[in-house]
């Protein structure tokens, strides 16, 4: 059996960061004309002209994601990425 389907790409693009650069990071979002809306354990930040949707996760669970991570290519960027 074959099947053919239109591929799948999410607009969503979930980061952990360092949570001592929260702050830095919102700020920088902010001089960059981004919308930054901050809650409890995430911060969601968007832009007016783009579908995209980024959510920094700020939850200490997370956190050890970073230290986990690798070099991988994304779509054409080298990035840090947690392993599966």
């Amino acid at each position: 059996m074959n099947a053919y389907v239109e591929s799948v790409v999410s607009l969503d693009l979930d980061i952990v960061a360092a949570v001592e650069r929260i702050g830095a990071i919102c700020k920088a979002a902010r001089e960059k004309g981004l919308r930054v809306e901050e809650f409890e354990r995430s911060v969601n930040i968007t832009s007016e002209s783009s579908d995209l949707r980024i959510q920094l996760q700020i939850d200490l669970r997370y956190q050890t994601f970073i230290s986990m991570a690798e070099d991988r290519e994304v779509p054409g960027y080298k990035m840090k990425v947690a392993p599966p």
